[in-house]
């Protein structure tokens, strides 16, 4: 079976033998899992990765995991409309190559459109739900009002500001809606996310097949003895939707009683007592002045990019693990800590509760009521068996709805077997 996957941008492990890049990229990580998944079915020789990048030389390279090719071309995130020099560039590469299937990667940005358009119906294709672009946007500032957000930025950034989000995103959300209507076969890992689906295109075949897991989380393994008292470990800080700002009202209201209390932020590297200037994310010069609020500065850290192992390594050193999200799909980070077994409190959003059963294997709460993170917060703070509970309840839970490894890579050969029948009708 000759597989070919098309993405928006290329994976780590691309990078590295394209481009001799080995400075390490914390996203997409779970696609370089299913990449690695197929690998241990024995299946590297027929797997073709084809992505874009500026730096791309539409050559095929060989990979440990399979044969990689970038085209020459800036992302596609911000288009407007079809660029169909690149449909020629990408329909080029998919003709010479004769796939038996195509997968198509995320529905965010508009290069699933121009995936899908290069491909044709000539072949057999799916795509594959990631986050939900047409959802995400009524989330962006994660109930942040404008005011808050932009603060005291001139009146034209701040209309500028908000211009551009919105319509950046409103076009990548049309483009998104018309490839869940033009696809027939869609691979989706949560039932929340297989009804979005469902709501646009009722005709489509949907395939389960979840979110692989790198097996540096496998491997590890939390424990009450070995973790850092008070420390916090949250998700993403570079969108509003994602809710650092949450997670600060929270634990601002726990200083007090715990007063070595600190919330750590894998993603980028901030200072916060650094200056910051109007053309910095929006977001984050609200959290500047949020932390300035609470006088929180000394209790957050930015660790910048972490690779899988020292991710891994952070959900060990971690008290509680909260994800505050306004909206979520499949949430990699929420199941790697319940993997490692770090005792995890979520915001009961999108898919959520199809991990987590609230007092059980964790703690759930309403996005908005910040105050409820706050006091799950504490409880587990101060109740260790409460936290072997979540943790050992967290492992169990996760190792039981999840596949790993050549068993994820199985599942994924299964649905291609099927979709290809079902095409050939």
């Amino acid at each position: 079976m000759r597989v070919l996957w098309l993405l928006a941008a290329p994976l780590g492990v691309m990078k590295t033998v394209v481009f001799n890049d080995t400075r390490f990229d914390s996203s997409g990580t779970w696609i370089d899992n299913a990449l690695r998944s197929l690998a241990a079915c024995g299946v590297c020789d027929e797997v073709f990765v084809m992505s874009i990048d500026e730096r791309g030389d539409g050559m095929w390279h060989e990979g440990e995991f399979g044969q990689y090719c970038c085209l020459k071309h800036e992302r596609v995130n911000r288009y407007r409309k079809i660029d169909y020099r690149l449909v020629e560039q990408m329909r080029t590469v998919i003709d010479s190559l004769s796939p038996d299937i195509v997968h198509i990667f995320g529905t965010e940005t508009p290069f699933t459109m121009h995936s899908i358009i290069a491909v044709d119906s000539r072949y057999p294709w799916c795509i594959q739900i990631q986050g939900i672009i047409s959802v995400i946007n009524r989330y962006q500032f994660g109930y942040i009002s404008s005011k808050d957000m932009f603060g005291n930025n001139p009146l034209h950034r701040t209309i500028g500001e908000i211009w551009k989000r919105r319509n950046v995103n409103r076009v990548a959300e049309v483009m998104e809606i018309e490839a869940i209507k033009r696809a027939t076969s869609i691979i989706c890992g949560t039932k929340w996310g297989s009804d979005i689906c469902n709501y646009y295109q009722a005709n489509a075949t949907i395939y389960n097949v979840p979110l692989a897991i790198n097996d540096v989380f496998q491997n590890a393994c939390w424990s009450i003895e070995d973790c850092e008292r008070g420390r916090i470990l949250t998700i993403s800080e570079n969108n509003g939707f994602k809710g650092l700002h949450q997670v600060i009202h929270a634990v601002a209201s726990l200083v007090n009683q715990h007063p070595n209390i600190k919330i750590v932020v894998p993603g980028r590297k901030y200072d916060l007592n650094a200056k910051i200037s109007f053309r910095t994310n929006p977001y984050l010069r609200y959290l500047v002045r949020l932390c300035e609020l609470y006088n929180m500065k000394d209790h957050i850290e930015f660790l910048g990019v972490l690779s899988p192992m020292e991710m891994a390594n952070e959900i060990k050193k971690a008290n509680v693990f909260v994800m505050g999200s306004a909206i979520e799909n499949e949430s990699a980070a929420l199941r790697e800590a319940m993997y490692v077994g770090a005792p995890c409190i979520a915001s009961n959003v999108g898919s959520i509760s199809e991990i987590i059963t609230d007092g059980v294997d964790g703690a759930l709460y309403r996005y908005e009521e910040y105050e409820r993170m706050a006091i799950k917060i504490k409880r587990i703070l101060e109740d260790d068996l409460l936290a072997q509970q979540y943790s050992e309840n967290g492992r169990k839970t996760i190792r039981a709805k999840f596949v790993q490894g050549r068993e994820a890579g199985k599942i994924l050969l299964k649905t291609y077997e099927d979709i290809m029948v079902r095409y050939n009708r």
